[in-house]
């Protein structure tokens, strides 16, 4: 009862930190589409009025704000990256020699 009870939390806890990273990405990528817009109003990319020599940038400009934060996020490479921040957290700490020997009682 007592290990499901641990498996729980350890499942419960890795999902809280990828919603939190999503969260965090969603917002980022909000962000970078709200410039975006606000490039394409302060350079009258309209496109009654757009300027020829700015044709490919408002191209650009429309490009970003057409995005879709929430299909942008992909919740496999957060969970890698977590998964990669949390070993590292585990093993910077500890020397060499440190992993040595945890390796060395793992395999025996």
């Amino acid at each position: 009862m007592l290990f499901g009870y641990i498996i729980y939390l350890v499942v419960y806890a890795i999902w809280d930190d990828i919603y939190k990273k999503e969260l965090v990405e969603i917002e980022r990528i909000t962000k970078e589409i709200a410039l975006c817009k606000d490039d394409y109003i302060k350079n009258e990319c309209e496109p009654s009025i757009r300027i020829p020599a700015l044709q490919n940038y408002c191209a650009r400009l429309e490009k970003c704000m057409a995005r879709d934060p929430a299909l942008e996020v992909f919740k496999t490479a957060i969970f890698a990256e977590l998964v990669g921040n949390t070993l590292n957290a585990f093993t910077k700490p500890l020397e060499w020699k440190s992993i040595a020997f945890i390796f060395l009682f793992v395999m025996t």
